[in-house]
């Protein structure tokens, strides 16, 4: 069994607490002042993150503007490339219709006026054939070809009087394939 504190070893044990107490509160004033520099630092460095957060959210909101900046031009370009390629394909047909109209004028079409509504039956090529020879007296070895031959329009006077009424005759029009010179008398 363990004796009863004597007053004298109680005292001991007082004095030596307070020895060791000082020591205690000396390192707990220590690991204090320790913590407080590192919530300083923590403190620093929050402010060091607040800082580059903030230039980052500057970076994104420019990037952003500049991001929607492109889009609206990207934009633009496509609706201008899409009214380029409706352009070109409107000049395609334009310059086909353009050689069109320059072959037609460079044609040599050959009007005939004054054949009569509906001598030459159903193949105008086969009656031009036979029949301009024989009107112009004029002796063509191989045959006359046509490329195409037909009416041009319809008369309306033919129309309103009938079809008997051979005074009123429309214009036919051809193409021949081959030109003969005349021969020199």
């Amino acid at each position: 069994m363990t004796n009863p504190p004597t007053p004298s070893s109680s005292t001991e044990s007082t004095t030596m607490s307070d020895e060791d107490h000082p020591t205690t509160m000396d390192r707990i004033l220590q690991e204090i002042t320790i913590v407080s520099h590192r919530i300083e630092g923590m403190d620093a460095s929050i402010t060091s993150l607040t800082l580059e957060t903030k230039s980052m959210r500057f970076d994104i909101a420019s990037f952003q503007s500049r991001v929607t900046g492109l889009e609206q031009r990207m934009g633009s370009l496509e609706a201008q490339a899409t009214m380029s390629r409706d352009r070109d394909q409107d000049l395609l047909y334009l310059r086909s219709k353009l050689t069109d109209m320059e072959d037609r004028s460079r044609r040599d079409d050959v009007c005939l006026h004054g054949i009569p509504e509906n001598e030459e039956g159903s193949d105008m090529q086969a009656f031009l054939s036979s029949t301009l020879p024989k009107l112009t007296s004029l002796d063509f070895d191989p045959l006359l070809e046509f490329q195409w031959a037909h009416r041009i329009g319809l008369n309306v006077l033919t129309i309103l009087q009938g079809p008997d009424q051979s005074s009123h005759a429309c214009c036919s029009i051809t193409k021949p394939v081959k030109y003969f010179k005349r021969a020199q008398s």
